[in-house]
Order: structure tokens, then sequence, then C-alpha cells
């Protein structure tokens, strides 16, 4: 087999990994936490995808499952925003961070800002 078929192969099934997610899924939660139990308005997306706005009350957890690109950096982002608040944006998945450390990425919304045990856990301080 010539070198050429042989690189066409390897990248068909690369292709055919990613495209069917063998390569696993990763799952982003994100769990309203705010003090005084107020609602949160949430509204996630990516590059690729809109997520939509939900509203979560106290407690209340939005959560979506997705396959890994492994030709880029995947990056999910959400808007945070409860009564007399600014609205907040914050990086709640990216690849290069969060691969690593976490296939179940639980995300917990609170007044200060959002936490993360996993990565909490690794840099050894408290959520």
């Amino acid at each position: 087999m010539s070198l050429y078929t042989k690189s066409f192969l390897l990248l068909f099934v690369f292709m055919l990994l990613s495209a069917s997610n063998v390569l696993g899924k990763t799952h982003v939660s994100i769990t309203n936490h705010l003090d005084r139990k107020q609602d949160l308005v949430v509204h996630c997306r990516s590059a690729d995808d809109d997520l939509g706005v939900h509203s979560l009350h106290f407690n209340q957890t939005f959560g979506w499952r997705f396959g890994i690109s492994i030709f880029s950096d995947t990056q999910f982002y959400c808007s945070f925003r409860w009564k007399n608040a600014p609205l907040v944006w914050y990086d709640v998945y990216i690849k290069s961070r969060d691969k690593p450390i976490c296939d179940e990425c639980n995300w917990y919304i609170r007044e200060g800002g959002p936490c993360s045990l996993q990565i909490y856990e690794i840099l050894n301080v408290g959520c």
C-alpha cells in the first residue's frame, strides 16, 4: 500500500471517530446556588451551537452533552444574570483547560462567581 493511501485511510478513520463520537462525550452542567434562592437566567453557546436561554430556580440544573473535536479547541461559554446583578459571561468549557480534568464538568453559580469542584480540587482551594 502506498504512503498516500495509508495517509488517506488514517485521515478517514480519524474523521469517522470524530463524527461518531467514539472518542467519548463530555457533560457540562450548570446548577443555581445563588443566595436567597434567587432565579438564575443562563444562556450558553459555542462557536457552532446556541443552547438557548434557561431560567433556573434555586438548586435546579441545566446540562448538555457534546463530542470533543479532535481538530479544534472546543469551547462553551455562558452568560449569567440574576436580580440586581449585571450580566456576566464565563467560559464553562475550554478543551485545553478542561479535557484533562473532567468528562463531567459541574458548575455551581454563586454570587461570587462560578465554581467548578474539579478545577478547585486541582488548585487545592475551596469552592
